[in-house]
């Protein structure tokens, strides 16, 4: 007959018979290693009937003794009124046999009984069976849901933010596509007028030498007429012996031969000159070597460096078409300089009527240096190693900047009068051009003259001849406040732009983009720009009189000397290792030497 509560390990360990006695439970733990041992208490928790010595081992074991051990004839009754609520049935991940029946609050981890003792055995355990008791109506069991409840109102914000900004990348990809589709089409609309327009050129040519042998044929059709009606008349009076019209033939061919007419047309013939050829344009025959059509930014984050508290607004992850950004890199990185100040120059003339205010200067190819004296309406050149002035020009107009050109002329700009004037290095004007606003900074790269000008705020790009090709406005009415000075990367399609308004220092593609913005406390009043060998930048903080040396990429300075009395314009001698400074009312230049 079957005893109730049995379990099938009772039923196996009943059938053990021969020399051992026949007990209704035996101890399950000892018939594993082959012991026949009545069982004395069975454990609600491990489920298995235990001898007396396996009850001892129990109570005294940290992760045992917590069981519930019970008479073995009452098993039936304790484990059908047991409340399941409270029993554990979680299987151990690590353990196959092993349920989960306790937690280590050290550790933060639940376990079965293998897990306890072999990884928390001097940890203070709780049971789950007495830990859990009502917690379905605890302040911890309703804390927990509110706060499951709130993460995943929050997960779900996410998600309706990440599918909406999945949307809207879509929106502007298609976007950012037209505008590429819309700039190709500018492009070609403007290869084709320039097409056009050569294609105008050769007509011209081919139809101004027509022209010319047109009346080359003309003219000696109408000599060749001529002599052949004299010659005609001079044999017909010789048949007719007619001397008299003879005698007055003869002496009007002989007139028409001392004339040199055929000779003068020969001439002409041979200075038409058919030979001509098309020149690419350099400018747009570097097209076909570039590998975008123009760069993609992010927006503009704001960056503080620590070190500087120096708050950098740059546009991070930048995209673009094909191009390799080590030199970007490159570039980002500031050599390590000194500079010391080395002398000063007086840069008075006697004909000077006021304290000297340097608002412009660069280098020539001589290594000497011209100089806007905007206050004394002034140019002049100064020789370095003479110290001295070799040459002025008094202007109708204030001049503000100056930029060199090929051939060591030079291009200055007059604010008052919107003007641009191209002088030559003796000083003589060769020509001018208004522009439209007043022109201050003025920069020269690549065949192209770059001028930041004001009312309205733009960046005009002309040729050398004052045709506009090009206008970049300024539209960051907070970033340009008072736009002034201006250089141009040779290695990047980026402008550098200073205000002194705003204390700040701007990167701005060809396209118009701010890509960085440079601003930091001690930086007050930037003007005068000046890039350096390695891409990085000298710039004038006329508000505090300093220099400041920037990287490229608008992210590290330091501040390099103080300069006495407002420091107004700056450039540079690679040749030399020097480092000019003109100034706001002052008669003298300073020489940084820089190592």
């Amino acid at each position: 007959m079957a005893v109730p509560g049995r379990k099938i390990s009772d039923i196996r360990g009943s059938m053990l018979k021969g020399s051992e006695e026949d007990f209704d439970h035996i101890c399950e733990p000892c018939s594993t290693e082959g012991q026949h041992i009545e069982a004395f208490r069975y454990c609600v928790d491990c489920q298995e009937y235990l001898c007396k010595t396996c009850v001892r081992y129990h109570k005294k074991t940290t992760v045992l003794k917590h069981h519930k051990l019970i008479d073995k004839e009452n098993t039936e009754e304790t484990l059908f009124s047991k409340d399941t609520s409270e029993t554990c049935t979680e299987i151990c991940s690590f353990h196959i046999n092993g349920i989960i029946k306790f937690f280590c609050p050290k550790h933060g981890a639940l376990g079965c009984t293998d897990c306890i003792i072999m990884e928390h055995r001097t940890c203070k355990i709780d049971y789950i069976p007495d830990k859990c008791v009502d917690i379905d109506d605890s302040d911890e069991f309703r804390d927990t849901m509110k706060l499951l409840d709130k993460k995943i109102k929050d997960t779900d914000v996410i998600i309706k933010n990440a599918s909406a900004k999945d949307e809207e990348v879509d929106v502007k990809h298609d976007e950012v596509l037209a505008d590429i589709i819309k700039f190709r089409k500018e492009i070609d609309a403007r290869l084709d007028l320039l097409q056009k327009h050569s294609e105008t050129s050769a007509n011209k040519l081919k139809t101004t030498a027509k022209h010319k042998f047109r009346t080359v044929i003309d003219t000696c059709s109408l000599l060749s007429a001529d002599m052949k009606e004299l010659q005609s008349s001079l044999e017909t009076s010789k048949s007719n012996k007619q001397n008299g019209k003879i005698f007055c033939a003869l002496k009007r061919a002989q007139s028409k031969l001392q004339s040199n007419k055929i000779e003068k047309v020969g001439a002409t013939l041979e200075n038409i000159n058919v030979h001509y050829v098309f020149e690419n344009n350099t400018n747009i025959g570097c097209i076909l070597s570039e590998q975008d059509l123009g760069s993609l930014y992010e927006r503009r984050r704001e960056v503080t460096s620590k070190k500087n508290e120096t708050t950098c607004l740059i546009d991070s992850d930048k995209l673009d078409f094909g191009k390799c950004p080590t030199d970007e890199i490159a570039e980002a990185k500031t050599r390590s300089w000194e500079y010391i100040e080395r002398t000063n120059i007086n840069i008075t003339r006697k004909t000077d009527m006021s304290k000297c205010t340097i608002t412009g200067c660069e280098i020539l190819s001589s290594g000497k240096i011209v100089l806007a004296d905007y206050n004394n309406y002034r140019l002049k050149i100064v020789d370095v190693e003479r110290k001295i002035i070799v040459a002025d020009k008094e202007l109708d107009t204030r001049p503000w900047d100056v930029t060199v050109l090929p051939g060591d002329q030079i291009a200055v700009t007059l604010p008052m009068d919107s003007l641009i004037v191209t002088i030559a290095s003796t000083l003589a004007v060769v020509g001018r051009f208004r522009v439209k606003g007043q022109c201050y900074g003025i920069f020269y790269h690549n065949d192209r003259l770059y001028i930041v000008c004001q009312n309205p705020k733009a960046v005009l790009v002309t040729d050398l001849q004052g045709d506009i090709k090009s206008i970049i406005p300024l539209k960051d009415n907070e970033l340009f406040c008072n736009p002034t000075y201006i250089a141009v990367s040779k290695s990047h399609q980026r402008m550098y732009i200073s205000d002194c308004d705003s204390s700040s220092v701007a990167a701005v593609t060809f396209q118009g983009l701010v890509a960085a913005v440079y601003k930091e406390k001690d930086f007050l009043g930037p003007l005068g720009i000046v890039m350096l060998g390695d891409g990085s930048l000298l710039i004038c903080c006329k508000s505090n009189n300093t220099i400041h040396h920037i990287s490229g990429d608008l992210t590290q300075s330091e501040k390099v000397i103080r300069i006495r009395n407002l420091p107004q314009s700056i450039c540079y001698n690679a040749d030399r290792n020097e480092v000019y400074i003109g100034r706001w009312r002052d008669d003298l230049m300073t020489i940084l030497g820089v190592e």
